[in-house]
Parts: C-alpha cells; sequence; structure tokens
C-alpha cells in the first residue's frame, strides 16, 4: 500500500489564501471529481552560466546522466524548459 494521501485531515495544514486554499505550500485544485495538489516554483534565470556552473556540469557528469542534470548550458536549458512547458501545459 501506498502513503496516505497528503490533504487535509492527514495532518495537512490547510490554508484559505484569497483565490485557491492552498495545503502545505501547494495549491489546491478546486471542483472536478478528485481534487489534486499543485506546486509552483520559481526558475532561476539570473545565475550565470560561468564556470562555477560549468565544473558542476563536469563533476556531475561523472557520476550521473548528463542528460538527467540540472547544470545544462542556457541554449539546452531553453530548449528542456520549452518541452516541458509544451508537454505538460499544451
Amino acid at each position: 500500500a501506498g502513503a496516505a494521501p497528503f490533504w487535509p485531515g492527514n495532518g495537512a495544514q490547510q490554508v484559505h489564501a484569497g483565490l485557491a486554499d492552498t495545503v502545505d505550500g501547494g495549491i489546491l485544485s478546486a471542483g472536478g471529481e478528485e481534487q489534486e495538489l499543485f506546486f509552483l516554483g520559481i526558475i532561476d534565470i539570473t545565475t550565470p552560466w560561468n564556470g562555477r556552473k560549468k565544473a558542476e556540469r563536469a563533476l556531475k557528469g561523472m557520476v550521473f546522466d548528463r542528460n538527467e542534470i540540472s547544470a545544462v548550458p542556457p541554449d539546452a536549458y531553453a530548449k528542456r524548459l520549452r518541452r516541458f512547458l509544451e508537454d505538460k501545459l499544451v
């Protein structure tokens, strides 16, 4: 059996914050047959692609699949983000 659902009544904290209810930082869907919990994040586009990030990519690339790590050059990041948004939102 899986973990208990992450909803009010299971120890999660629910707050009404204007337009939508929130549960432990996520936005609780309204309507529909089942409620869903959505989390939003701010993408850090201010991080420069410098020697530090290049070194991070090189080191992580030795241990993990280079296609799966977060430190990627700006053009590859833009393509990956565009694909994700098209797949999830369109």
